[in-house]
Order: C-alpha cells, then sequence, then structure tokens
C-alpha cells in the first residue's frame, strides 16, 4: 500500500538541504562554474563559441549566452550599417528602457566608446571578411616566397620564381592575389632575390611575371609604384635582344647548343623549357618573346611613370628589331616569304609585337608625356643617322603583310599606323628629319602610293557601309597626307620631286613593286595629288566632315606644291575643273578658307590617342607637358591663301 501511494502522489515540493560543514563532502559533485569566454573554431572562422572556464561566476553565463545569440542582422540594425546617412532618424535616450536602433554616423561611430580590441579602421562586416581572405591568402601562399631569400641558391630561386608564376596562370588563383596584394609582395621577393644581378632564366621569369600583371592595368600601375620596378625592366630590355633572347630562342625552336652559347647549362635548360611551354600556353601570340613582354608592360603603363633615361636603351632595342627588316624585304622581292612560316626558327626574324610596343612608347615621348623631355617637338630626341630609312623599311613590311598575310594584318596595320606618326612627329617643324625621310629614294613615291591606296580602301568602305574599315582607311589616309604635308613645310625639294617621281595608282602590287610602283602607265605623284583633289572639288550640301577635310587639306597641298614653281602650276590648272584659270585658283582659295575655319573649330581640342595627323606641339609649363593648339598649321594654310591670291592676280 505504501509502495502504490509513493507512485501515484509525486511530491510538488522539495525541502532545502541544509549545509552543514561536513556536507559538501558528502553531498553530490556541484558542476564546474562556466563564464563564456570567445574563440575562433571551423575552418572558415566565420563564427564565436563559448567555453567553460574553471573558477568563474555563474551568473554570467545567462547574459554571455543572450550576447552569442544576437546575430549579424541584429548588430548591423544596432550599429546602423545599412541606413542611409540621408535617413532621418529620431534621436532616444540611450537609456531608455526599450532599445531602438539609432542611426550613427562614422564619426560618432569613432566616438563612441567600444570594448578594447574592438576598435579598427574598417566601416563593414565585408571590409571585415575581405582583408580576413586576403591575409589568410598570404598565409596559405608564403611557401612561395621561401625559396626566393638572397641567401638561397640561384637554382632555388629560379625554381620558386617559376612555381610562383605557374601559380598565377589559374584563373581562380590569379583573381585571388588581385585582390591581395600578391603581386606587390612578389616583386618585392623578385627584387630582393635578383639583387641587382643579371641572370637570363630568372630575368625571362621575370618579364612574364610583368606580362601577367600587365593584364590589369590597374595591378600594374600598383607594382610600377614599387621601388625599382621599371628600371629593372629597362635593365632587362637592354640585355634582351633578338640576338640575346633565350626565352624566344626557345619558343622558335632553338636548340640545345644554340642555349648553350648563351650561357645556358645542360641542367638549366629543361627549366627554361617548362617556361617556354607555360608561356606558349599562356600567350595568344604566334612567337612570343622576352624583350615584347618588357616593351608591352612598359607601354601598357601612363606614360608619366617613365623617364628621359630609359629613352637610350629603348631606341638601341628598337633599331636593333629594325636593322632586320631590310633583308627581309630584299629576300621577298626574290621571291621567299617576307616573314618565314611558322615551325621554322625565325631567331633572326624581327618581332613586329615588340616594334609596334617600341613605337607606342617612342609615341608617347615625342608627344611629351614622359615625366622627362626638352622644349623640343621631338622631345629632344637627337637627330639619328638611318632611323627614318628603317621606319620607312618597317612601313613597306607592314604594307606588304597587309597585302599577303591574313594572320598578321592586325599587327602589320598597327605597326604601319605607328611608323607613321612617328615620322610625321619627327618632322614636325624640322628640317633636319624632313630631309633625312627624303634622302630614301622611295619614300615620296610610298606615302604618295598609301595615300592613293587607302582613299581608294575608304570610298569602297563607305559604298559597303563597313564601319571599321572605312575608320582605320581613313586613318591611314590622313596619316600619309600629313607627313608628306611636313615635307612639302619645310622642304622645297619636294615639289621637284613630286613632279619626277611616277607611280601609277592602280599598282598590282607585285613583288618588284614593294618599294615603289614599277608598273606601266605611271603618272607623277603631283598629278595624283591633283586627281585626288577633284574628286572632292565638288561641294555637296549632305558631304559628310571627311569629305570637307579631304577637299581643304589637298588644297593646301597643291597650294604649297605650285608655289613659285611654274611646272607644277601648269599640271594643276591642266587638271582642276573650270573655264579659266582664275576660277580654277579661285576654287582652291574657297577650299582653303573652307579648311581654316573648320581648322579653328576642332583644333583647340586635339586628341593625342587618334593616329590622324593633326598639326601639334609640345610645351613646358609649371613643370608640366602638355599638348597645345599648333599656331604653325594655321599660318601655314594663310600663307598659302595669300599666294594663291597672288597667283590669280598674275
Amino acid at each position: 500500500m505504501a509502495r502504490q501511494t509513493s507512485s501515484h502522489s509525486l511530491p510538488t515540493t522539495f525541502p532545502e538541504r541544509e549545509t552543514t560543514p561536513g556536507g559538501s563532502a558528502q553531498s553530490s559533485p556541484q558542476p564546474l562554474p562556466t563564464r563564456n569566454i570567445r574563440t575562433y573554431t571551423g575552418s572558415s572562422r566565420s563564427f564565436l563559441v563559448a567555453l567553460p572556464v574553471p573558477d568563474a561566476d555563474p551568473l554570467n553565463t545567462v547574459e554571455d549566452d543572450t550576447e552569442l545569440h544576437e546575430s549579424y542582422a541584429d548588430l548591423r540594425t544596432r550599429w546602423g550599417i545599412d541606413i542611409s546617412e540621408g535617413d532621418p532618424q529620431p534621436y532616444q535616450d540611450e537609456q531608455a528602457a526599450v532599445p531602438t536602433p539609432l542611426r550613427r554616423n562614422a564619426s560618432e561611430l569613432s566616438q563612441s566608446s567600444l570594448p578594447i580590441g574592438m576598435m579598427n579602421d574598417l566601416k563593414s562586416i565585408t571590409e571585415l571578411r575581405s582583408k580576413g581572405e586576403s591575409r589568410r591568402f598570404l598565409d596559405e601562399v608564403g611557401y612561395l616566397f621561401e625559396g626566393l631569400d638572397g641567401s638561397s641558391a640561384i637554382g632555388l630561386r629560379r625554381a620558386s620564381a617559376f612555381e610562383i608564376v605557374n601559380k598565377l596562370c589559374d584563373p581562380e588563383f590569379n583573381r585571388r592575389a588581385k585582390t591581395s596584394d600578391f603581386f606587390i609582395h612578389t616583386w618585392e621577393k623578385l627584387w630582393a632575390a635578383r639583387a641587382g644581378t643579371s641572370d637570363k632564366i630568372f630575368d625571362a621569369t621575370i618579364t612574364f611575371f610583368a606580362a601577367l600583371a600587365a593584364r590589369d592595368p590597374r595591378t600594374l600601375t600598383e607594382v610600377a609604384q614599387q621601388e625599382e620596378f621599371i628600371p629593372t625592366l629597362v635593365e632587362i630590355l637592354g640585355s634582351f635582344d633578338y640576338r640575346k633572347d633565350v626565352l624566344a630562342s626557345v619558343l622558335a625552336g632553338g636548340s640545345d647548343d644554340e642555349l648553350k652559347s648563351h650561357g645556358i647549362l645542360r641542367t638549366e635548360i629543361t627549366l627554361l623549357k617548362s617556361l617556354a611551354r607555360l608561356v606558349s600556353n599562356e600567350s595568344s601570340l604566334d612567337q612570343p618573346s622576352a624583350r615584347f613582354f618588357v616593351s608591352n608592360s612598359l607601354a601598357t603603363l601612363p606614360p608619366s611613370h617613365l623617364a628621359g633615361q630609359h629613352l637610350p636603351t629603348l631606341l638601341a632595342t628598337l633599331r636593333a628589331e629594325l636593322s632586320l627588316l631590310e633583308p627581309r624585304i630584299t629576300a621577298y622581292e626574290s621571291g621567299l616569304p617576307l616573314l618565314p612560316s611558322t615551325g621554322i626558327n625565325r631567331n633572326d626574324t624581327p618581332s613586329l609585337y615588340h616594334i609596334e610596343a617600341c613605337l607606342r612608347l617612342l609615341d608617347s615621348y615625342l608627344l611629351g608625356h614622359w615625366s622627362t623631355v626638352g622644349d623640343h617637338p621631338s622631345g629632344g630626341l637627337s637627330h639619328i643617322a638611318g632611323f627614318t630609312s628603317e621606319l620607312i623599311s618597317l612601313c613597306i613590311a607592314s604594307s606588304s603583310l597587309l597585302e599577303e598575310a591574313e594572320g598578321e594584318m592586325v599587327i602589320a596595320r598597327r605597326c604601319l599606323c605607328r611608323a607613321m606618326r612617328v615620322l610625321t612627329l619627327l618632322s614636325h617643324d624640322d628640317p633636319w628629319w624632313c630631309g633625312a625621310a627624303l634622302e630614301v629614294f622611295h619614300a615620296l613615291p610610298f606615302a604618295a602610293m598609301t595615300v592613293m591606296r587607302s582613299q581608294a580602301r575608304w570610298s569602297e568602305s563607305r559604298n559597303m557601309e563597313s564601319q571599321n574599315g572605312s575608320i582605320e582607311a581613313f586613318d591611314l589616309l590622313c596619316l600619309a597626307l600629313g607627313l608628306v604635308m611636313n615635307w612639302a613645310t619645310l622642304s622645297p625639294k619636294v615639289a621637284v620631286l613630286s613632279r619626277i617621281k611616277l607611280i601609277n595608282p592602280m599598282c598590282r602590287r607585285s613583288r618588284l613593286c614593294v618599294r615603289a610602283c614599277r608598273c606601266p602607265g605611271q603618272i607623277s605623284v603631283m598629278e595624283c595629288f591633283t586627281s585626288l583633289h577633284v574628286q572632292y572639288s565638288d561641294n555637296r550640301p549632305d558631304d559628310p566632315p571627311e569629305c570637307t577635310f579631304l577637299r581643304g587639306y589637298t588644297a593646301i597641298l597643291l597650294g604649297l606644291l605650285m608655289k613659285d614653281d611654274p611646272s607644277n602650276q601648269t599640271i594643276v590648272m591642266s587638271t582642276l575643273p573650270g573655264t579659266s584659270p582664275s576660277d580654277r585658283i579661285g576654287s582652291l582659295i574657297s577650299h582653303c578658307h573652307s579648311f581654316l575655319d573648320l581648322y579653328s573649330d576642332t583644333m583647340p581640342f586635339p586628341s593625342s590617342d587618334s593616329p590622324r595627323a593633326t598639326p601639334e606641339v609640345v610645351t613646358h609649363e609649371a613643370g608640366h607637358h602638355r599638348v597645345t593648339r599648333d599656331k604653325r598649321g594655321e599660318e601655314i594654310a594663310r600663307s598659302v591663301i595669300v599666294s594663291l591670291e597672288m597667283l590669280c592676280d598674275t
């Protein structure tokens, strides 16, 4: 009976146990008092857990557990992270019984009292996560830098540098590297490992690292701000011409004996070939090279990062590459290909990509965009014998590739336009450069043929409504006309040469005509320019601006070539439409005035990025160089108008 009562009548209250001095020894074990402390756990370190701590006050447990369950959303709401500064918020006393989210700006948050260790300069949890991810990434890849210690053997430094560029070829690794300052840390380690000593394999790896950084101009600019980056690249560029570029030699199929002649030991060839395979897989170029990696990286940087002391090295490597063109043109005339086909050892073949990158650098220098240049329009570039002849050879080779080599058309067009730009900038207001160019026998015929071909291609593209082809053709037409205009302005011999030099505007472009036209049915260059003007002499209301430009520009060119030259005057007068000589000259004067008005409207806003030949000069003002409006061009146009008016009166 007692058992049944105990099973169905459970007590609802429990008597408190009295504490006796000896009761602690006989009582059941008490749980250890705990106090929550925080530590990171988990692989992502994204949350906190509470760990028990002996001898702590158990009353703090409830409070800590409450704080533990406060979510990120509650914290963001409490601190007003997601609230716009423009949203009005009512002021409430911080000691109010019911707390409400308060919006605080950055200055209020910085002044509020936070627990020790909670102060930081970041403004959101996103920035905290990003910074933590960056530090974690650098910790993970720290082993890559261990072999780049200056005291390590050169073989270990080469292998470590190769492993770094190999990792950077992985898209995911490269993405994380760009967000973690990995490129900057890598350059610091590479520069320290190089220690001012040139090593062909190590330097080739550095050039590939620069090429990988150049894929993102912002990343490259950040790296270029580090110590000795640009001077080191320029130094490597000076040591890697086409004869010493070991990376290009391997990619061209060079033998081990050839590599040994460059000082590469048999034990080092394996690593160099591994680097070449990596470069070949990553590069879209047919024949990449270490010298191109350097020149393209420098050309990708803002020009203000470069200084005048870098120019001699640039000119040396450019001229070394241009010297390979003339033998190739001679071989092309005899029936051989202008550039050997892929797979043949091309170590002695010019790299058009490297040439184009060097011309971009030289172009920016001549425009005064480098940090240190002189007051001369050509930036203080000294007169170099043979340089204009080499540039004209580049124009000839590029023009031939445009007609025959479909795979090289893009780079050939860029080389042709860049070479014409540099020739135009050099000859602007400098009689020596004009005379040096005209000393080349086929200079004027080639420029005239380029004008006629570009004009025909532009007209054809307009009829086909091909916008890209039309723009490219018109740009090249403007460049060629601008070059001839500079020559005609500064050299009186151009008037005579334009009469005695003959071309056929419909040239068949055979191998024998690669330098100058040898087709039958030739006419003088003067007649070609006159016929070009006649095509646009009719002023129609629906004419595009390009036609207006060509009408006026060719009128000024004809006026220059006619000045004090009765023979040229006869050629022009016999070709221009009109009932009398005064009518013909009057139309030229009218077109010159129209061009002068157009020139005055457009020249206050010149663009140095456009490949079109607009008269530009470089001036020095307050230590900065800028392109300004060239009054010289306006003076030339007005002088032509005066001379034509005098001719009309007589």
